[in-house]
């Protein structure tokens, strides 16, 4: 959440708070859990571990970003495709 504004509902098998951890800043939004949930808190040693050793761990993280920032693009009306020069 940021401020009183849902920005995404996390699913099973989704990361939260790794903007914090990749920019060493803190949190941009909040998460409150609807229901009950079970929660697997990485600090940043075991993060910088996954990401340098697991090669699929960095893959899902890079397309999750990638998706939120499309995601929020579309909300705010950013233009989806750029035209390539011929």
């Amino acid at each position: 959440m940021l401020g009183d504004t849902v920005i995404e509902t996390a699913t099973e098998g989704t990361f939260i708070g790794e903007m914090a951890l990749i920019e060493e800043e803190p949190r941009s939004a909040s998460a409150r859990a609807r229901s009950d949930c079970r929660v697997f808190p990485i600090d940043e040693a075991r993060f910088q571990s996954l990401v340098r050793d697991t090669p699929f761990f960095a893959l899902q993280m890079m397309k999750t970003l990638a998706r939120r920032l499309r995601n929020m693009d579309a909300r705010i009306g950013a233009p989806s495709k750029v035209k390539k020069k011929t």
